[in-house]
């Protein structure tokens, strides 16, 4: 195709921004490719999910829910065969593979007596189950995706702003945390890396003869701390899965220095993935995995308690000769005491 040939087209068939705006989107949902049961299903069933999940919105703006107040679809198999493009068989195939995996389930209704007539099935479309790390991941994918968009308009707007350093695309990811699910972080570039060395190794400066600079270098390494900190609890959605009382605490801990935060942060979460990992069951402590908001904000509250309690003994009590193993062994016992709490009141269950 030569280069006229491309210019028509683009004339004729290119998007205008109007055109964007215009259009109507099927929304996939991201879990069905993040969840080690969802993602096995056929791509066909997955098809048929976000149709359904369409539907499910033009039910409850049609009032389609019962006396629970749980939305319900009404559907022939006919119209999912034409709005999809797919058979009959792979549809009621799909449908059928939904049901096993509890992501669909169907109500019978039949014949009514008392009216006399024949009353169609009911479909209900069932909420996921997720979870810490499934939760993690979407949050992940959904925050890369609006940020490469961002790095579009940067990137953009490059020519005009050639020589500014950008901190926002520092990348630092918990090293532990990427051995675990290596594909959902991102790497630091090679050039990224050396510059926060570059700006780190001026911490190890001895000796200068112009205290004016010494005092600029040290501003610039706390506030380049401050940033990656920032950076960090952005790009691993702390806030999210642990709630901002912990994560302040972690920061007050820190003293604005990123290796400390950094160290503080992995005796945190090794604690409590040690105490998860001895009793087999996941710390209720994100609400989306949990539908007892009282019982997550009660985790969250206790943990940061014992947390900002540790801190202060860490730096005050010096009757305590190996704290990595006292700090590690309290958050532990903490996270056992509430995981027990969690058995006895039956928040699994719910």
């Amino acid at each position: 195709m030569n280069e006229k040939e491309v210019e028509s087209l683009v004339e004729k068939q290119g998007y205008s921004n109007s055109d964007i705006y215009a259009e109507l989107y099927y929304q996939y949902p991201i879990f069905l490719n993040v969840n080690e049961k969802y993602k096995k299903m056929k791509l066909s069933s997955k098809l048929v999910y976000m149709l359904l999940k369409d539907r499910n919105r033009l039910s409850l703006k049609n009032n389609l829910y019962d006396e629970n107040q749980k939305i319900f679809l009404i559907f022939e198999i006919k119209n999912l065969v034409e709005i999809s493009g797919m058979s009959k068989n792979t549809i009621l195939s799909a449908l059928d593979e939904l049901q096993k995996v509890k992501l669909l389930v169907k109500r019978k209704n039949g014949f009514n007596k008392s009216k006399m007539q024949m009353f169609p099935n009911f479909y209900y479309l069932l909420k996921p189950v997720l979870c810490k790390d499934d939760v993690y991941k979407i949050n992940k994918i959904t925050h890369q995706e609006n940020r490469q968009k961002n790095l579009i308009v940067q990137n953009l707007n490059y020519g005009t702003n050639q020589y500014s350093v950008d901190s926002s695309k520092f990348e630092l990811c918990d090293t532990s945390m990427k051995t675990r699910d290596k594909n959902n972080f991102a790497d630091s570039s090679k050039n990224e890396l050396e510059l926060y060395k570059s700006y780190k190794d001026s911490k190890d400066i001895k000796e200068s003869h112009n205290d004016d600079l010494l005092e600029s270098l040290s501003t610039k390494n706390n506030k380049l701390d401050e940033e990656l900190i920032e950076t960090f609890i952005e790009e691993n959605l702390l806030k999210q899965i642990w709630g901002e009382s912990i994560v302040n605490c972690l920061k007050l801990a820190s003293n604005s220095d990123y290796r400390q935060f950094d160290n503080w942060y992995k005796k945190f979460k090794y604690a409590i993935r040690s105490a998860e990992k001895e009793q087999k069951i996941q710390l209720k402590i994100i609400y989306e995995i949990c539908n007892n908001k009282y019982f997550v904000d009660h985790v969250r509250e206790q943990l940061s308690m014992t947390l900002r309690d540790l801190i202060r003994r860490a730096k005050t009590d010096h009757r305590i000769k190996q704290k990595d193993d006292y700090i590690f062994a309290s958050l532990k016992n903490k996270a056992l005491e509430l995981i027990e709490l969690q058995i006895s009141e039956g928040i699994d269950k719910q």
